[in-house]
């Protein structure tokens, strides 16, 4: 069974890069996205998250109203913060008990997955593996500039034509990195299109 996961973040184009990232996470779902303190707190009494990703700033008010409602009616849910001041965000007790890990805006996409994946534990579900940051350490060079190319959209006889190979060694290329990551179809392209831009980031 899945974790379902709710972001709240009022930055639109922001929460569509976190949730892209968050889906090459395998074993959680996302849910939803709310981009302020009213649609958080409805999201949060109507879906029953298992995990919210919380941002602090949001245009209606403070995050931190929804953290004190989950901590005092859903105090099992976990929460991830999300703050440009991290270091210095100062939590009740209460507050605490709910918080996972408060987590720099600036390192998001490197950090939420390793966070979440510890999280696991906490469920008693197994580990699923880090999809976010893990091609780099589990693919070759070769694999790496193939998954590259598949996260620009590529066919494999246009990624043949670049790399000077054969499409034949293209597929068996794509097939060795879809068994690696867990992925094939639509979600391989996804996780690598996720991959380029959190490069970028």
């Amino acid at each position: 069974m899945s974790l379902r996961c709710l972001i709240i973040e009022d930055q639109l184009m922001f929460a569509q890069l976190l949730a892209g990232v968050l889906r090459t996470i395998r074993g959680l779902e996302v849910v939803a996205a709310a981009h302020n303190v009213a649609e958080g707190l409805k999201a949060c009494r109507r879906l029953k998250p298992d995990l919210v990703i919380l941002d602090i700033t949001l245009p209606d008010g403070s995050g931190l109203e929804i953290l004190a409602d989950l901590a005092a009616h859903q105090p099992s849910v976990k929460v991830i913060v999300l703050s440009g001041e991290a270091s210095s965000l100062v939590l009740t007790a209460e507050q605490r008990h709910c918080v996972r890990a408060v987590v720099d805006k600036t390192n998001a996409y490197q950090t939420l997955g390793r966070e979440i994946t510890e999280m696991f534990e906490s469920f008693g579900r197994v580990k699923p593996p880090i999809l976010s940051d893990e091609p780099a350490a589990v693919l070759t060079e070769r694999e790496l500039e193939i998954f590259r190319c598949i996260g620009q959209g590529m066919a494999s006889k246009a990624v043949a034509a670049q790399l000077g190979i054969s499409v034949f060694t293209v597929d068996t290329h794509r097939r060795n990195i879809g068994a690696k990551l867990g992925l094939t179809g639509a979600d391989l392209v996804q996780a690598a299109s996720v991959h380029i831009r959190t490069s970028l980031a």
